[in-house]
């Protein structure tokens, strides 16, 4: 549950959002500083407070910014009267707030600069770990659609078979570009009609959804860009296939995996300082965990208050 520096002034705002000065009033005899403008049951508003709360003001309404620090203090009086401060939550939401506020400051203190990933390390890392930029081998090509009614009779379904196989006869020895004004002149997929029928990079073992299989098997099919398969018959049509492209498997060169590698690198490397800045902090402080009990726990179905460690600031 994130909440806020501000989250008990927030939680007491209850009493109204209105600023304007009501009910009764009394003059507070002021301390020996002189820096008391009210007090509200135990609680007192200094004259710093007041400075502090109209510096977030527009307006130079002194009767309503001390109007809405009272209102503040009264409430959060009245809560502590109520125990609402010894709740469960509340009281860890105070103890997330003060751990939350001592990482902020300890980190602060620490002046500790944004890590730093070296050309060295980026490639050592990209050496050691080949196997991982491996690319398979894919094919790209373009594919001219004719759509077909699943209430076509025999007759129209002839017809547009026909109509498929002059086309196809048509696109063998097109270059790219007369090929291109070919899908735009018949192709009947809207996505793909102004870019050439074009597919995008596809793998052979390729499942992803929206891949019709049929299309990845015949161009994978297909040994150089301009070749053509067979037509292609389905329930909802024709597909007229054409190798574009053709890129063998082999290893992503250094350049294409560069900003991935210098990203994972940083991450880790954050992790760590992250890691030893905890490992740090623990020294000195007893701790002692009951791991049957932890093994055991039933957990609840919705998240706790706090999940995991607090994250070092800045991280």
């Amino acid at each position: 549950m994130n909440r806020s520096p501000s989250i008990l002034i927030v939680l007491l705002s209850i009493l109204g959002v209105s600023c304007k000065p009501s009910g009764e009033r009394q003059v507070v005899a002021p301390t020996a500083t002189g820096d008391v403008l009210a007090v509200v049951g135990d609680e007192r508003i200094t004259a710093a407070d007041f400075q502090k709360e109209m510096s977030r003001r527009s307006a130079d309404d002194r009767a309503a910014g001390l109007e809405q620090m009272i209102r503040h203090k009264t409430a959060l009086v009245q809560a502590r009267a109520a125990g609402f401060d010894k709740e469960p939550e509340m009281v860890a939401l105070v103890e997330q707030l003060i751990a939350s506020r001592f990482l902020e400051a300890r980190h602060a203190a620490g002046s500790r600069s944004e890590p730093v990933v070296s050309e060295e390390e980026i490639n050592r890392f990209y050496q050691n770990h080949r196997d991982r930029f491996q690319k398979p081998e894919s094919v790209r090509a373009g594919v001219i659609y004719l759509r077909s009614s699943a209430r076509a009779d025999v007759e129209k379904r002839g017809e547009l078979r026909e109509r498929a196989t002059a086309i196809l006869d048509q696109a063998r020895g097109l270059d790219p570009d007369a090929f291109v004004m070919l899908v735009r002149q018949n192709s009947e997929d809207q996505a793909t009609r102004y870019t050439g029928g074009d597919t995008g990079w596809m793998r052979p073992d390729d499942s992803l959804p929206a891949r019709d299989a049929a299309v990845v098997e015949a161009a994978a099919a297909l040994r150089n860009p301009g070749d053509m398969a067979p037509l292609l018959e389905s329930a909802d049509g024709f597909r007229i296939v054409r190798l574009t492209a053709r890129q063998a498997a082999g290893v992503r060169p250094l350049d294409e995996v560069r900003e991935a590698i210098r990203y994972e690198l940083l991450q880790s490397a954050r992790a760590a300082r992250q890691n030893a800045f905890f490992e740090k902090l623990k020294e000195g402080v007893r701790i002692e965990i009951n791991e049957p009990l932890l093994q055991n726990l039933a957990l609840p179905d919705t998240p706790s208050l706090t999940k995991g460690p607090l994250p070092l600031p800045g991280n």
